[in-house]
């Protein structure tokens, strides 16, 4: 049975690990590090197994420093920590004093101000009373949570719908809920009552929207399955119709906060004219092309835009043959892959690795 004092027990032992190996690892020793997150704000997932517990997702770290790591050494250090704290990933995020105090009000910053836990050194956000305001979170984060949540609709499992395994299916059912979890994000920061923890997220939005049965029976399922991941297996059935459920709700969730500029997404074939019509992200784009190589951009934009058709090709069985041609085509085009695919299973999984190397 898995309890606080067994949790409160485990993460010590693995913050310890972590603590340790940052400082080793560092040129100079940092000014504080914080653990962000589910868990720094005690909301972390957790399993147990017939070996012990085990932490479940990934850990999030901030390190306060005026002196990181080059990207090489750090991607070293923190595929060496997951090793060593028995955890499929972690992050490593650098900040000084000062770019600490220039972070604007986004969904990412919030957290780390206002829902990180101290696990080393001065608390040096709130000696200098750093805090952003929630309710000025803007409609970027809705097109951040769009794509990066995207994944979890196209990478959480292999092959066609099938009956999971007791690891499928805990890695599916959590990357699930995080799907409900980020549709919660986004009517909160539609409503500007954002807050840096799951529980009340989801009390919020249960509440304000309480005549929603479905929405309300998923985000009660997704708090519990993304703090305590399941181990049973899952029949095919199952699956297919907590995907397509999960995936209705994201879609109108975005559709609810981002009004209706959100149809420029929900149809794939016009998602690039959402940039040309907003001279701030086509200046930003041109900034882009400008500092870094054209093609670079170029490839990650037409991932993104692969994974929109594929994404919206499947409609509760019925596949668009011109979705999963134009995607198909895209991931030709930067070389992905080499031949036209016609199947939507097997493209889901490229687009979804295509995403995870760019």
């Amino acid at each position: 049975m898995i309890t606080e004092e067994k949790i409160n027990k485990v993460l010590q032992e693995k913050i310890g690990i972590l603590v340790n190996g940052i400082i080793e690892a560092m040129p100079i020793i940092p000014q504080a590090i914080y653990l962000v997150g589910g868990y720094g704000r005690g909301e972390g997932a957790w399993y147990e197994d017939e070996i012990g517990l085990h932490p479940y997702n990934d850990f999030d770290v901030a390190v306060i420093t005026d002196n990181p790591l080059e990207h090489d050494k750090t991607e070293a250090l923190r595929k060496q920590l997951a090793i060593a704290v028995d955890i499929k990933w972690i992050d490593i995020d650098y900040y000084s004093i000062n770019t600490i105090g220039l972070l604007t009000p986004t969904i990412h910053n919030v957290d780390l101000l206002g829902g990180g836990a101290l696990i080393y050194g001065k608390d040096v956000i709130k000696q200098n009373g750093l805090s952003l305001n929630p309710q000025e979170i803007g409609i970027q984060d809705l097109i951040i949570l769009y794509w990066t949540r995207m994944w979890t609709f196209l990478g959480s499992w292999e092959g066609a719908f099938h009956q999971l395994n007791v690891e499928e299916a805990r890695f599916f059912k959590n990357q699930m809920a995080k799907a409900v979890l980020a549709a919660c994000d986004m009517r909160l920061v539609k409503m500007q009552k954002y807050t840096t923890s799951y529980r009340e997220r989801a009390r919020i939005v249960t509440e304000e929207f309480k005549e929603d049965t479905n929405l309300c029976e998923l985000v009660e399922w997704a708090i519990k399955e993304k703090m305590r991941p399941s181990s049973s297996e899952m029949m095919v059935k199952h699956m297919e119709s907590l995907y397509f459920r999960v995936k209705d709700l994201f879609i109108d969730s975005f559709a609810f906060a981002f009004g209706v500029d959100a149809k420029f997404f929900l149809d794939p074939g016009k998602t690039k004219h959402y940039y040309l019509r907003h001279t701030k992200l086509y200046l930003r784009h041109i900034y882009y092309l400008i500092r870094y190589r054209k093609s670079k951009v170029t490839r990650g934009q037409d991932v993104f835009y692969a994974m929109n058709y594929v994404f919206h090709a499947n409609v509760r069985g019925a596949i668009n043959t011109s979705y999963i041609k134009k995607a198909s085509d895209l991931l030709m085009k930067h070389r992905f892959i080499n031949t036209p695919v016609n199947s939507w299973d097997e493209l889901r999984l490229l687009t979804a690795n295509a995403r995870n190397n760019v």
